[in-house]
């Protein structure tokens, strides 16, 4: 079981954030488990341009996401955007 919770909003400066965020949102509820999740990210990380608008991770049990300040910049808003508790 899992428990997604969306803590703040997502700054849209590319039309692309919109997408590479509803492909991750999608990716996360289409998810069973944590293993699910991180293989599904693992192929939104070939197949698309994803992780260039948002970083990610995971801690023991849950997941986190964050956006970058731009396109395949290195520095994050302070802000997560959401979490994922796996239970």
């Amino acid at each position: 079981m899992k428990t997604i919770e969306i803590e703040s909003t997502i700054a849209i400066y590319y039309p692309e954030t919109v997408l590479a965020y509803a492909q991750i949102i999608n990716t996360a509820v289409n998810c069973c488990t944590k293993s699910d999740l991180r293989e599904g990210l693992e192929q939104l990380k070939t197949d698309t341009d994803a992780h260039d608008f948002f970083d990610w991770g995971f801690g023991k049990n849950h997941f986190w996401l964050k956006q970058r300040t731009g396109y395949k910049a290195s520095e994050l808003f302070n802000n997560r955007v959401l979490i994922i508790k796996f239970q």
